[in-house]
């Protein structure tokens, strides 16, 4: 049965081939939709002029105004009517382009009847509550006025303020934040794959959360998995599931974490640390929709929508061999890069505040001008992780005042002297571990990432770093085994 909103929905359809356009035109109809159809985008735009619809579907290859010069006909002139594109599947990287460009979503030729009208169901019903507001807005006293921001004394607006204390979401008063964000908030309404990519402690996973809250999966679950926290043989069993006794010590069935995140949103943590054996495996769970356990006799289909983050540029990764290019290209239908910290300074002070409310005991203490310039002036390479344990040291040293001064904060030079000699004495001792695991195992590379709990993906880049450094790695040519 259909929404009462959507059906008083007037659809508009753009294909070039009319085979193709008639089909649309009778399934939308038989759904309880009025439908309206144009052969390209010049055509649209002219029916547009003395029509009005509450959405349009639209191919992207046409001519002679294809589907991207319709989408930002219409970002001008319509900038509220949701625009979904058709493609393809060779032309996918045109309508990921669309969508940046204001596009709501797309379907991948061919699609049923079906998923076309459950994509199209929830953004008439997203535009139809946006017209109704803006309706009872303009029939208001005062007509569509906006209530007057009043803006404190570092220029931020009170509904600026009042975003950056939403304590779940990401801090965005920069304006390439707020870019990021507005891109996040249009692709989190949509299925595609997104591939979160930034330095670490960018945020990487609070903008995941933030799409999977925006997302129509929002009240199904979340979950997350580190892919480097784990040796391959275990991170499969983790993500797949298992049988009973389909390995030593599987003593009864588990879920895997495709089949707990169902319906929801499931995201891959450092993609880049699993180890190709596995990435073949995730390949095929996400081509067919479906996952095997370990152990079982049958696949479980799946409707899950995937994000994956990584630290690490991706590109590189492929060249080198270390991540599967087919696997590349599938996690990164829809790419964001979040920006560090240091390039988006508008951030520093409202995330400061965020983690002020957060960890402060009893009354909030206020930053003084002072402490604020000092923290909008560091480089923050460690991003906003740093600044998180920056703001927690000096709520220990402003010892409950009122206020944290410049002296509370530690971002001298002695400190980070101090946290570079604790870091060459934390990485002497990890490569000590790693030497005497290999030593131990015969230079065998398999047993000692097994004897040190870690992946032999992760176990390769530490050996890298360690001939960096200088060490001889037991099992190389001229390294000593005693």
């Amino acid at each position: 049965m259909q929404n009462e909103n959507v059906s008083e929905s007037t659809i508009l359809v753009v294909e070039d081939d009319p085979h193709l356009k008639d089909a649309l035109v009778s399934a939308l109809e038989t759904a309880g939709h009025a439908v309206l159809a144009a052969g390209d985008g010049g055509e649209a735009l002219e029916l547009l002029e003395d029509a009005s619809v509450d959405l349009v579907v639209t191919d992207v290859q046409m001519a002679p105004v294809d589907g991207r010069e319709l989408l930002r006909s219409l970002r001008r002139r319509h900038p509220q009517l949701p625009v979904v594109m058709m493609t393809a599947y060779g032309t996918i990287e045109q309508a990921v382009a669309a969508m940046r460009d204001g596009a709501v979503d797309y379907l991948v030729k061919p699609f049923e009847a079906d998923e076309l009208e459950r994509r199209l169901t929830r953004y008439l019903d997203r535009h139809a509550v946006a017209r109704g507001e803006a309706e009872a807005a303009a029939d208001s006293p005062g007509g569509a006025r906006r209530p007057r921001r009043h803006a404190d004394a570092r220029g931020r607006t009170q509904a600026d303020a009042a975003s950056s204390a939403d304590d779940e979401g990401p801090v965005a008063l920069d304006p390439r934040s707020r870019r990021l964000l507005e891109l996040a908030e249009k692709v989190a309404a949509s299925d595609v794959t997104v591939l979160l990519t930034g330095e670490s402690g960018t945020g990487k996973e609070v903008l995941a959360r933030f799409i999977h809250r925006r997302s129509a999966r929002a009240a199904k679950p979340f979950v997350a998995v580190n892919c480097a926290a784990l040796p391959a043989s275990m991170l499969e069993a983790l993500l797949f599931g298992h049988e009973k006794g389909a390995f030593t010590g599987a003593q009864q069935r588990a879920d895997g974490k495709f089949v707990q995140a169902d319906g929801g949103t499931l995201l891959l943590d450092e993609i880049t640390e699993m180890e190709l054996g596995l990435q073949a495996k995730l390949l095929r769970v996400l081509q067919e929709r479906e996952v095997e356990p370990l152990g079982a006799r049958a696949p479980i289909p799946l409707d899950v929508r995937v994000l994956a983050t990584s630290n690490r540029n991706l590109d590189e990764a492929v060249r080198e061999g270390s991540f599967r290019e087919d696997l590349y290209y599938r996690l990164s239908v829809f790419p964001l890069e979040l920006p560090p910290l240091r390039e988006r300074r508008a951030d520093i002070v409202p995330l400061a505040e965020r983690f002020l409310a957060r960890h402060a005991r009893g009354r909030i203490p206020q930053l003084s001008a002072e402490a604020a310039d000092a923290l909008e002036r560091y480089g923050w390479p460690g991003n906003v992780r740093e600044l998180d344990n920056v703001i927690q040291r000096a709520l220990v040293l402003a010892d409950g005042g009122a206020r944290i001064e410049t002296a509370h904060l530690v971002l001298d030079e002695h400190a980070k002297a101090q946290a570079a000699g604790l870091a060459a004495e934390l990485w002497e001792e990890e490569a000590r571990r790693i030497v005497g695991a290999l030593r131990d195992s015969a230079g065998s590379r398999k047993q000692a990432a097994a004897r040190l709990g870690i992946s032999d993906r992760t176990l390769r880049y530490k050996l890298a770093k360690l001939r960096a450094a200088g060490f001889a790695v037991p099992g190389d040519r001229g390294a000593s085994a005693a």
